[in-house]
């Protein structure tokens, strides 16, 4: 049974993949719904809800759009906007939207726009079917003031939605690391409008270049992998958590790589956790110590 499961696991993968290169090109079919919409390089988002629906975040130059497919791909339904008032949209390959479907059918985008700061990250939800969505709310609370980016969305099961992203508003705590080092912070919504989302620091140091990992525990909690800057100039990785006080654990070296760059390295870990809350981790590296992709189960 596992052996199955894994397989259906691996067709899904292959499936959201193909579909994907499927989406790069598909201008042409949406244009057919809409002919004003042309979708950004590089930008597609996809997921599929409980009920099997295909669904697409299609960002163009001043608005984000949703569209779905009954049909694994085969067509889409008329795309909805968003953001009702248009943005200048950002979206690059290290910084793309987002979207995640609850049990229940609430769908959550995550999309960036350049406004005061650049790629500013925002989040909107629907819950009929895609037909309209919320006002689109700042993630960060220092948006205004400091530059954010690399979002991660994450749902939990209670359908809670988790954002984490580099933030560079603590830069006086980072300064001794160099440029390149930046704070990860987090923010936890039920998609209700209650005004600002709370903001807490999760870790300073992390490497402003390369995209953490989350995942969850069998406790429904979140799990990081990131890549820190150490003290000594190594940029290797670490794993924290959180527990049910929503307070993290210090950060737990795990790839003792010592790759040690003045530069972005640009390759963010993998993490996956099994139901034994076993961890289980990839990373790339151009260590001192060892070079080439590595991977570690360790327990939380």
């Amino acid at each position: 049974m596992k052996n199955l499961l894994m397989i259906d696991k691996r067709l899904l993968f292959l499936l959201l993949f193909l579909l994907g290169l499927a989406s790069a090109q598909a201008t042409t079919s949406t244009q057919q719904n809409n002919p004003s919409v042309e979708i950004l390089k590089n930008s597609l988002a996809l997921t599929f809800s409980a009920d099997g629906t295909l669904w697409r975040v299609l960002p163009t130059a001043e608005f984000v759009f949703v569209d779905y497919s009954k049909d694994l791909g085969l067509s889409y339904s008329q795309p909805v906007k968003v953001n009702k008032k248009a943005k200048k949209i950002s979206a690059w390959a290290e910084n793309p939207p987002a979207i995640k479907v609850t049990k229940a059918g609430r769908i959550y985008i995550l999309y960036y726009a350049d406004e005061q700061q650049k790629s500013t990250s925002y989040f909107s939800y629907s819950d009929d079917f895609g037909r309209s969505f919320s006002a689109s709310k700042l993630i960060s609370d220092h948006a205004a003031t400091a530059m954010h980016y690399m979002d991660k969305m994450l749902l939990d099961k209670q359908d809670n939605v988790h954002f984490f992203w580099h933030d560079k508003r603590d830069q006086d705590n980072n300064a001794a690391l160099g440029a390149g080092a930046l704070s990860l912070y987090h923010a936890k919504s039920d998609g209700a409008d209650k005004g600002a989302l709370n903001n807490s620091l999760v870790a300073h140091a992390v490497c402003s270049c390369c995209r953490s990992a989350v995942s969850l525990s069998s406790q429904d909690l979140p799990v990081i992998l990131m890549r820190m800057v150490f003290a000594d100039g190594a940029r290797d990785h670490a794993l924290l958590a959180q527990n049910t006080q929503a307070e993290w654990s210090v950060p737990r070296h795990i790839s003792d790589d010592h790759w040690v760059i003045d530069a972005c390295p640009e390759h963010g870990p993998a993490l996956a956790i099994d139901e034994q809350d076993r961890s289980h981790l990839t990373w790339f590296s151009l260590g001192n110590k060892r070079q080439g992709i590595f991977g570690s189960g360790l327990n939380l």
